[in-house]
């Protein structure tokens, strides 16, 4: 950790080394919560430089108390050995320095620090160009772009397949070393011992976290649809009841993916926003090809199925999707190869789970509000398959679909 009885200044934060260019601003925080700059360091003798990034979050007013967390967990997964315990299977920016300027362990508590005064820098002033008045974390990384220069929002299957190569590598490193604070269901904290600071529950969408959103779900998804949807997929048929399914199923599908139905060896540490805004792809994307990959605000505990589902639903172009069991065959046989003697899920437990797992981040979404782009179509067709295998397309009662669900569990379905 930074030394925070020092004035905060970049150029503080990063000694021993030095500025040797000038940061550039490439990129702004969700909800303008802080930076991104990137510039290069040099050593202090100036014989060595390396391109990097810095991650500045200030004390934005507009952040949730769970986002502000986030960024808590991102710094616990720098600083608490996990980057080491993955060996250089699987990509990840090197921490020069992950800091939480001030105030960090209070709020992790729930306690309020108006007029608290923090050391090194008061209570804001305007001490560097780069932090602002009020940085609450820094992070200063390595430059992934420098060498995966490309990031794609819709990823072909190329670029699909390289990033499946990196989760699986990087699930398998982890796999059954998680703990047990996953087979709880309060709203998910960070209590696991073995988690050391990260999620007990990984991914932000899970149903504990956003209980209260199935209340609004269907109003929402019905908006959407006639608002927009529908006028922009005309030929997109038999989803007008697929969030009232969904919000029926939901208890279900979280259930299935907990420690009460699955082994403890099978879950690992997520990522939890797979999205392709974190992805940092190489220019070629050849098989054998991985991808790296930033951002761990939502890292946690759970089965490796729930950062695939995230990632087919919102980062893929329908070309890729079109060819889904082929990404998920590659990807179970690296996951299989990583994992070596660890006790693994079969193929087609795989499969079930993924598609479980598919549907319980559709049920985030449809409550979220959708977010568009060309694989929207295929995604809420998708979910409607998976559904109408045990409701018919048809809205049926929760204990109806637990009991469709469970079976399918146990092989009947």
């Amino acid at each position: 950790m930074t030394d925070t009885t020092t004035p905060r200044t970049l150029e503080r934060i990063i000694a021993p080394y030095i500025l040797s260019s000038t940061p550039t601003a490439i990129a702004t925080l969700w909800k303008g919560a802080g930076t991104v700059f990137s510039f290069t360091v040099a050593d202090t003798h100036a014989t060595s430089s390396q391109n990097c990034i810095a991650k500045v979050v200030t004390d934005a007013p507009s952040l949730r108390s769970d986002v502000i967390e986030s960024y808590i967990v991102e710094q616990d997964f720098y600083n608490n050995g996990f980057p080491q315990r993955l060996g250089g299977r699987a990509e990840i920016p090197s921490c020069i320095i992950a800091s939480d300027m001030g105030g960090g362990n209070a709020k992790r508590k729930g306690k309020k620090e108006k007029g608290k005064k923090r050391k090194g820098g008061g209570t804001g002033s305007a001490v560097c160009q780069y932090l602002g008045t009020s940085p609450r974390f820094v992070s200063v990384l390595s430059n992934l772009s420098i060498d995966r220069p490309v990031t794609a929002i819709d990823l072909d299957f190329g670029q699909a397949r390289a990033s499946l190569l990196w989760m699986a590598n990087f699930h398998s490193s982890f796999l059954g070393e998680v703990g047990r604070g996953w087979q709880k269901f309060p709203t998910p904290g960070r209590t696991e011992e073995a988690l050391r600071g990260l999620w007990d529950v990984g991914g932000f969408w899970c149903l504990d976290r956003k209980a209260d959103m199935v209340k609004v779900m269907e109003k929402v998804y019905s908006d959407e649809l006639k608002a927009r949807v529908l006028k922009e997929n005309p030929d997109l048929v038999g989803v007008e009841n697929l969030a009232k399914r969904l919000k029926k199923a939901a208890r279900a599908l979280r259930e299935r993916l907990s420690g009460e139905h699955n082994p403890s060896a099978w879950f690992t540490l997520i990522h939890g926003d797979l999205k392709g805004e974190n992805i940092a792809l190489p220019e070629v994307c050849e098989e054998g090809s991985s991808a790296s990959v930033y951002d761990f605000q939502w890292t946690g505990a759970a089965l490796p199925v729930v950062d695939l589902a995230y990632f087919f639903a919102s980062a893929l172009d329908p070309s890729a999707l079109e060819r889904e069991s082929e990404l998920l065959d590659w990807y179970y046989q690296n996951l299989k190869r990583g994992a070596g003697k660890k006790k693994l899920f079969t193929r087609a437990e795989f499969q079930e789970l993924f598609e479980v797992a598919f549907l319980d981040f559709m049920r985030w979404l449809c409550s979220y509000g959708l977010w568009g782009g060309p694989a929207e179509a295929w995604t809420l067709r998708r979910a409607d398959g998976i559904l109408k295998r045990w409701d018919g397309g048809n809205v049926i009662e929760e204990e109806m679909y637990r009991e469709a669900i469970m079976n399918n569990l146990n092989g009947k379905g």
